[in-house]
């Protein structure tokens, strides 16, 4: 689960930084309840929650082009996924 999850966070576009900025601020300030191994988990629900539609599920969120997949790592995950769940 937390390695789709981070694999989400890379699908993410580079407005990210500007969420990774806060969370930082939220943990230097100890106001975060997460523990640090959910920190990819609270980086992707942070960026879905100031979308158009606020908390779309990550299918969602991919239609919506909210997540893109510009990225060589995204890219393998979508080849593997075909491979994997295709019908024969």
């Amino acid at each position: 689960f937390f390695t789709l999850k981070f694999t989400f966070y890379r699908l993410t576009p580079h407005k990210i930084n500007l969420t990774q900025e806060i969370l930082n601020s939220i943990e230097q300030k100890k106001l975060n309840k997460y523990k640090s191994q959910d920190r990819p988990k609270a980086l992707i629900h942070s960026w879905l929650a100031w979308q158009e539609a606020p908390g779309a599920p990550m299918g969602l969120a991919i239609k919506k082009k909210y997540l893109t997949n510009q990225d060589e790592t995204c890219n393998k995950l979508i080849a593997w996924l075909k491979d994997t769940f295709s019908p024969m």
